[in-house]
Formats: structure tokens, C-alpha cells, sequence
């Protein structure tokens, strides 16, 4: 069983094959508001109780899109290198 790619039955994540389209968007919308809690909870954990959120919310934000631009960046410059009509020359 060690080997095995495939996990059993009783293992295997739920399907939402018989959920409306609405009822889908709101697990989405709820696994997106649990990973904002969670978050959060890590962020207030760094700043401790007296520390402020929003302040260190706005940081993390500009932190991660300033990382998502230089990605950006990286991709259109390779795609550009390699002659591509769509990279931005």
C-alpha cells in the first residue's frame, strides 16, 4: 500500500459534482474567507495584540504584489527574449 499512487476510497477529497453553481461559489467564497482568517491570525500573531493590522495587512499586501510584479517582469522579459508577439517589446 506504501507504493500505491492512488489513495483508498475513504481518503480520497469530496466532490461537489452535485452542488448548484451557487451553492459552489459559496464553499469557494468559504475557503477563501477561512484563509483570510487565517491571515490575519498570522499577521496579528507577529504584531502581537496592541499592534496594528490594517498597517501590517497594507505591508504584507505591498510585499506580495510587489513580488507578484518582479514575476511578471521575469516572465515578460523571457518571453520577449524568446521572440514572442505578445511579451510587450
Amino acid at each position: 500500500m506504501a507504493k500505491e499512487l492512488i489513495p483508498p476510497p475513504e481518503l480520497a477529497p469530496p466532490t461537489y459534482d452535485h452542488l448548484t453553481a451557487t451553492q459552489r461559489i459559496a464553499v469557494w467564497m468559504g475557503v477563501m474567507n477561512l484563509c483570510e482568517q487565517f491571515l490575519l491570525a498570522g499577521l496579528r500573531r507577529e504584531i502581537g495584540p496592541d499592534g496594528d493590522l490594517r498597517a501590517a495587512y497594507q505591508r504584507w499586501y505591498a510585499a506580495r504584489m510587489e513580488e507578484h510584479d518582479q514575476t511578471m517582469k521575469r516572465m515578460l522579459e523571457e518571453l520577449s527574449r524568446r521572440g514572442c508577439p505578445y511579451a510587450g517589446r
